[in-house]
């Protein structure tokens, strides 16, 4: 059949030829019906020459197949001799069987036997193509498994059927699905094509549990803090179905895992996850694991991987006892963030210390929110008293204690208040001063902190609340005093900022606190690298103070 023609359209009507527009537009919709037409027919042709170069692919693809099959048999068969029964074969001796008509090669050296090739699967192996299957997949299985194999060479003009020698077999299309029997041992899978048999040697291993993996921390993962929860991957079992039992985990610190610190075994708690604590500074841990079942046994170990902590731990919680002192918050300074120590109240506060002991302006130093310890070195001499006090302090072995910003101070009270009473929510005044973290906006309410981590929100009535550390509650042995402290910070020529251990009032005691650097990365899993220490006042009422 030749291509359908399709007729040209008349010109269609123009907006620049107005007098014929008419005429050309009923000339133009009138032959639409048979362009349809004509248009559908050619597209029938396409649509069946499309057909047939399609299955002329399909047929020059069989033909191919079988001439490469052909030429394969052809091949394997030269030389070959017909299989006698009883005779003497030497291992690649090949053959072709009367049986079948197929050539096979000798597996092994024998003489004296009866069976013939097509049937020895023991002794001889097919090496002709006419009836040959390939197949895809797994030759190690475990009892009652369902697995699936793939005819690489699959035609549909071949006929195809399987059988196993134990277990249970189906196949569809060039898929073939296999359920190992409940007995370990050998089996064989046949793959019938066209008549002729091929034989697959399959083992079936007895049930078991598969080996976990080792999935959380990353392997090689640095900087991890003082504890670490361990993650595998989910229970596995192999073959008949099993539920986790129990799991044994090891921690070392070589690869060989000669030297364990900590382990559990049987452990039913700790199945796919455990943590470990008290690990050590600057060290690279190895770990692995491995599951039991409750009927299955049990798995071999994971691939060990590792983890290394930090050179040095930080502390994690809020009144945490460190670094002589007590864990209060995050401060930043000029890009790097410290962790505030607020110093013992027994030996690192006093309520008797003036700020200064004379009217004038503090040194240019003090003109900051969050660098206490610059500000607080700058005023250790007599003349400022609350700094010298506690620049002069040495505890828990540290002596670089400081009277704290205000900012630095203000996260003590947000952290730490003592209090149940109600915050102020006035607004806090302005300094005339330009600090080098930037300015406060004239109308910013108390409690505002833009140099902690994370940054402080106004304060409301009930936010903060009253801590939850027993020690620093009103009464407790660590607990600020209900008044006020005085900051390093100035506010002015004659006066300095202060904070309000009561309402929050940003108002002066002295007591003295520390700070320590903050790697880069989750402040709450980093360590400490470097420390500043910082003090805090009582306000006397010979010190110039500021009451916002």
């Amino acid at each position: 059949m030749a291509y359908p023609p399709i007729s040209n359209l008349p010109s269609p009507p123009s907006r620049q030829d107005p007098a014929n527009f008419a005429d050309e537009a009923d000339a133009f919709l009138g032959v639409l019906p048979t362009f349809q037409t004509q248009v559908n027919a050619a597209g029938t042709y396409i649509d069946g020459v499309g057909t047939a170069v399609d299955a002329d692919a399909t047929a020059a693809a069989a033909s191919a197949s079988t001439a490469q099959a052909a030429a394969t048999t052809a091949v394997n068969a030269v030389d070959a001799s017909e299989w006698t029964s009883g005779g003497s074969f030497t291992e690649g001796d090949v053959v072709w069987s009367g049986v079948d008509y197929q050539t096979y090669r000798a597996k092994t050296t024998h003489s004296g036997l009866t069976t013939d090739p097509s049937e020895d699967n023991t002794n001889w192996q097919r090496i002709s193509s006419g009836g040959v299957v390939n197949i895809e997949g797994v030759t190690e299985i475990f009892v009652t498994q369902e697995i699936t194999y793939t005819i690489t060479d699959f035609n549909s003009f071949s006929v195809y059927s399987v059988s196993v020698s134990a277990g249970s077999v189906s196949i569809s299309t060039d898929t073939i699905t296999l359920t190992a029997p409940a007995t370990a041992g050998d089996i064989v899978l046949t793959v019938t094509k066209d008549g002729s048999d091929t034989n697959f040697d399959l083992t079936v291993l007895a049930s078991g549990v598969a080996t976990p993996t080792n999935t959380s921390p990353a392997n090689a993962t640095t900087e991890v803090g003082s504890s670490q929860t361990l993650t595998a991957s989910a229970f596995e079992a192999l073959g008949v179905s099993d539920t986790h039992a129990s799991s044994d985990w090891q921690l070392a610190t070589d690869a060989g895992f000669t030297t364990i610190v900590d382990s559990t075994t049987a452990d039913a708690v700790n199945l796919t996850s455990w943590e470990v604590t008290g690990l050590s500074e600057n060290t690279t841990y190895y770990w692995r694991v491995r599951y039991t079942g409750t009927t299955n046994g049990t798995s071999g170990y994971s691939t060990s991987t590792t983890f290394v902590t930090s050179e040095s731990f930080g502390p994690t919680v809020i009144g945490e006892a460190f670094g002589g002192g007590f864990y209060a918050g995050n401060i930043v300074e000029g890009g790097t963030e410290y962790f505030i120590l607020v110093a013992p109240k027994s030996s690192g506060e006093n309520s008797s210390k003036q700020f200064k002991t004379s009217n004038t302006a503090a040194p240019s130093d003090t003109q900051t929110l969050n660098n206490g310890p610059a500000a607080s070195s700058s005023m250790n001499s007599a003349t400022y008293p609350a700094a010298q006090f506690c620049e002069d302090l040495t505890i828990g072995g540290f002596s670089d204690w400081y009277l704290p910003a205000r900012d630095e101070l203000e996260l003590c009270y947000r952290n730490l208040k003592p209090t149940t009473t109600a915050n102020s929510t006035s607004d806090r005044g302005k300094s005339s001063i330009t600090y080098p973290e930037g300015n406060d906006l004239l109308a910013d309410t108390v409690g505002v902190n833009r140099n902690s981590n994370p940054t402080g929100a106004a304060y409301t009535s009930g936010t903060p609340s009253q801590t939850s550390v027993t020690a620093f509650i009103t009464g407790g042995t660590e607990a600020f005093a209900s008044g006020v402290y005085w900051s390093s910070s100035e506010f002015s020529d004659t006066s300095a900022w202060v904070q309000g251990f009561n309402n929050g009032t940003q108002t002066a005691s002295v007591r003295a606190v520390r700070t320590m650097f903050v790697p880069s990365g989750d402040w709450l899993f980093n360590y400490l690298i470097s420390w500043h220490s910082i003090s805090i006042y009582p306000y006397t009422k010979s010190h110039m103070i500021f009451y916002p």
